[in-house]
């Protein structure tokens, strides 16, 4: 095997979340009086969620941590069994494993991907099992995720 360690993004890569994501952050502008296509806000949240949040707060004259809390509000309460695996993520990421390959997860997202990765991909597992690994919350230029 040419490859033993993965580093993974989870929304986008691994997961489709961006139907979830899209949909939340367009509920989000509605809540604050901001209708915009579901096509606009894919578009601007495939980027960055906090990039579209300012784009939308400047554009629109909104608040921009109003934008993020509202969001991470309704997405947070979404079940995590919609978090769906791209065709073909479980069956790479076995085939990986069998060969004595690791994974590495690294994601601004909460412990929330960490949840959905055994009740998706790995249904049976726990996630103390599954050799992944989560860097904190901190800059992406300051986190080491493989150590």
């Amino acid at each position: 095997m040419l490859f033993t360690d993965y580093i993974w993004d989870f929304d986008g890569t691994l997961f489709d979340t961006y139907p979830r994501i899209s949909t939340s952050f367009r509920e989000a502008l509605r809540q604050l009086g901001c209708e915009r296509p579901e096509a606009e806000i894919l578009s601007a949240v495939k980027m960055s969620v906090r990039g579209a949040a300012n784009d939308y707060a400047r554009r629109y004259n909104l608040d921009a941590r109003e934008i993020n809390r509202l969001y991470h509000e309704i997405e947070s309460a979404l079940p995590i069994d919609d978090m769906t695996p791209y065709p073909g993520a479980e069956a790479f990421l076995r085939a990986v494993m069998a060969r004595g390959g690791r994974h590495f997860l690294y994601t601004h997202r909460d412990r929330g991907a960490m949840k959905a990765l055994p009740t998706t991909i790995w249904p049976t597992a726990s996630a103390a099992r599954l050799r992944w690994r989560i860097p904190s919350r901190s800059s992406p230029r300051r986190t080491r995720c493989c150590t």
